[in-house]
């Protein structure tokens, strides 16, 4: 087994968890969309976060972070209800992190009596007595000599609890950390743990632990836990909780939320925050079965529109459509509830006003929609009562978030055999979304342009049969989320591009009845969620070739046959033969080949803007470079003058630091190559490194001048959904239109 490592080389302490958040820090920190910063914060060198300190100062990491200070949308907000957070399981959305390891290298300095803290998770720290405010944090007094930790519970905002075990110290930080000089490891590790015979995460444990690395910059490998403790219900840490809803005066806080915090009292001195990652963690999970892949795996994060539809299993076909249509109608208008098309006066969507339906000639039954230009509710070519105008349905921000260009999908979620009630089939209700509500009853719509909606378009259908349904008769949003992810990442569906307006409807069991944290009846409800994707791997196979007839000739008299036709290629006799296999001793395939064309420099002089680094960079999921494991590199280089230094062949990640993930064996001096190109071969044959999205893949040369440099070359981009990116200066700069000149074997 070997333990992975995030791009840092720090290794994980716990697997990471299956689609969950893993964010590493930039190198230009200073934009990342996951960080919320305040003005107490600068980025004095790449990869460095300096936070200066005037009073309580923090700075909050999250996945949906940018989203929640940018709304209200926190559930409950200050007066959130303890015990219905932690039944639903999260504050604010879904898909945020709640088991977590948070791990930060820091230099202080400065910062007085004041300690330093890592909280996780938490939402707003807005105004006293703010229940969102409940995090549990490592705190550490780095003015005391030897450093002191503690365990704190902030119950609501500003009521902090020292945990039942206090201070305690570490003879691994056997030393004062502010003004040591030095950066030092601070790692929080979260998680929740089941309570023997309690079936419901409400009720679960929570365990913090304390791991530190006293000296990452000479051994960034070297943690260990200092302390481990679990917060249960009855235990006595904290008190106030039962001001919040109906939770516990010393509750336990088993929900996930908006944010992880990094965060000191101090009005004066600094902190530098440099290779900070938090990652989602599944502690039962294993470093050899999943959960370990170095980097950080190969997900693609996705906004995902969705709607849930469920019926009695003797529900006639007219409510299936009546709701699947009104669920259609109000994600386009209102696809982040309440902040598009609404009646902000009652808080009724564009549908839920009118409840009426009518049937369309060739039997589709529909709903309709409100219209302010009719003053009414409509079903185009069937009621139009015109009433004048009105503004009933408003818009809450002028650049809330519509989709106007809807593609639906309709995705069945059953066991068994068979999506049937006893009036409904599959068939039947794909045949009235797909031919009558999106075909010949098109004209449904035609009122939405109003709302600067255009018409919906059909994408398609599809079923999971394999997700398991909930045993009971009620399935939650929850649920209705995961079965999405588990059909993109199955290849159910098609993962959609970044920015898709896809809608999908999920069609429950007839006899499944759809719920939501605050609706335990509605026959149908949307949402959106971020989903975590694994694209499936795209290999495009070699093309087949039809070798031409044999014709024979007869032939007399003696021959003799030429037994030694390989010679030495640099690490194989049959290096570089054949087409889409037969590579390398016979084993290895030929994924890639881009012959010489044009000609480009490379060299650390200003006169070719200090191009270091020439490599093929992988920027699509379905790019037939992604996920493989390349075990050699054959790439044409010449020189111009007499260059000294040496060639290098490597694997980078997707960043725009100078480490990587993988560098070849096999190195070319400069002086050493032809001044007309020569194939030079480089062994990739230990390399573990499969590539993903983001990754490139080429060679280095960091010496030369402008009149002594090293040569390669680039062609026409190709079909294989990747392009050419050269590192110039201190970062990568891509080159759409071409394609790194080598061959890559697998």
């Amino acid at each position: 087994m070997v333990t992975p490592v995030d791009r840092f080389g720090i290794p994980f302490l716990y697997p990471t968890k299956t689609n969950g958040y893993f964010w590493q820090q930039l190198d230009s920190p200073k934009n990342d969309p996951n960080c919320d910063y305040g003005s107490e914060c600068s980025f004095p060198s790449p990869g460095v976060v300096k936070m200066s300190p005037s009073g309580p100062t923090d700075w909050g990491n999250g996945r949906n972070i940018k989203d929640f200070f940018n709304s209200s949308g926190d559930i409950g907000g200050c007066s959130m209800d303890f015990e219905a957070t932690a039944k639903r399981g999260y504050a604010f959305r879904a898909d945020d992190a709640r088991d977590v390891e948070i791990k930060s290298l820091v230099k202080i300095s400065g910062l007085g009596g004041n300690g330093f803290s890592i909280g996780a998770p938490t939402g707003r720290h807005s105004s006293s007595g703010c229940c969102q405010s409940f995090t549990y944090m490592i705190t550490c007094e780095v003015g005391q000599n030897p450093t002191e930790f503690r365990f704190r519970k902030e119950m609501t905002h500003p009521n902090y609890f020292d945990s039942p075990e206090g201070r305690f110290t570490s003879n691994k930080i056997n030393f004062q950390i502010d003004g040591s000089g030095k950066y030092v490891g601070i790692g929080l590790v979260r998680y929740n743990v089941p309570v023997s015979g309690q079936p419901s995460p409400q009720k679960d444990n929570v365990v913090l632990e304390l791991w530190v690395n006293p000296d990452p910059d000479s051994d960034l490998t070297t943690w260990t836990m200092v302390k481990k403790i679990i917060d249960k219900a009855g235990n006595g840490w904290g008190s106030g909780g039962d001001s919040c809803g109906n939770g516990d005066k010393d509750q336990v806080g088993t929900w996930s939320n908006a944010q992880m915090r990094q965060k000191t009292n101090a009005s004066s001195g600094s902190i530098l925050f440099k290779k900070c990652t938090i990652r989602e963690i599944d502690v039962n999970g294993s470093f050899e079965t999943g959960g370990g892949t170095t980097g950080g795996g190969n997900t693609v994060s996705r906004q995902i529109y969705y709607a849930m539809v469920g019926m009695d299993s003797t529900s006639p076909i007219n409510s299936w459509t009546d709701t699947t249509g009104h669920e259609i109608v109000e994600t386009m208008t209102d696809p982040d509830v309440a902040n598009g098309w609404f009646d902000p006066s009652t808080g009724d969507e564009i549908s839920d006003i009118c409840q009426s339906g009518s049937t369309y000639a060739d039997g589709l039954w529909m709903q309709g929609y409100w219209s302010n230009s009719d003053a009414s509710c409509v079903i185009p070519h069937l009621v139009e009562t015109d009433q004048g105008t009105s503004t009933k349905m408003k818009r809450k921000l002028s650049n809330s978030l519509l989709l106007p260009n809807a593609k639906v999908y309709l995705v069945y979620w059953y066991s068994g055999t068979a999506w049937q009630g006893s009036t409904v089939t599959e068939a039947i209700m794909t045949d009235r979304v797909q031919n009558k509500m999106l075909g010949t009853d098109i004209e449904y719509w035609s009122k939405l342009t109003q709302y600067g909606i255009n018409t919906p378009t059909w994408g398609g259908s599809a079923s999971n049969t394999t997700f398991a349904l909930p045993s009971g008769t009620n399935v939650n949003e929850i649920q209705g989320q995961q079965m999405l992810v588990d059909s993109f990442n199955k290849g159910i569906l098609a993962i959609p591009a970044d920015g898709n307006q896809n809608i999908y409807v999920i069609l429950l069991q007839p006899g499944k009845k759809c719920v939501t944290s605050d609706n335990s009846s509605p026959a149908g409800f949307h949402g959106f969620f971020t989903g975590n994707l694994i694209p499936p791997i795209v290999v495009t196979p070699p093309p087949v070739v039809t070798p031409p007839p044999i014709s024979t000739t007869r032939v007399h008299g003696f021959y003799r046959v030429l037994w030694d036709v390989n010679t030495t290629r640099g690490i194989s006799a049959c290096s570089g033969t054949g087409g889409g296999g037969g590579g390398p001793s016979g084993q290895l395939s030929k994924v890639y080949d881009v012959a010489t064309g044009t000609d480009k420099e490379m060299g650390n002089a200003s006169t070719f803007d200090h191009r270091k680094r020439l490599a093929e960079k992988v920027n699509s999921s379905d790019s037939i470079l992604r996920g493989v494991l390349f075990k050699q590199l054959d790439v044409p280089l010449k020189k111009v003058g007499a260059p000294t230094g040496t060639v290098y062949a490597k694997i980078w990640d997707s960043s725009d630091n100078p480490n990587m993930i993988y560098t070849s064996p096999t190195t070319f001096t400069a002086a050493g190559l032809g001044t007309t190109f020569g194939t030079k071969i480089f062994d990739f044959s230990t390399n573990t490194h499969e590539l993903q999205l983001g990754d490139h893949i080429g060679v280095e040369y960091r010496d030369g001048s402008a009149t002594n440099y090293v040569v390669g070359s680039y062609g026409d981009n190709n079909t294989s959904r990747s392009i050419m990116s050269q590192y110039e200066g201190s970062s990568w700069e891509d080159k759409d239109s071409r394609d790194l000149s080598c061959t890559m074997w697998a």
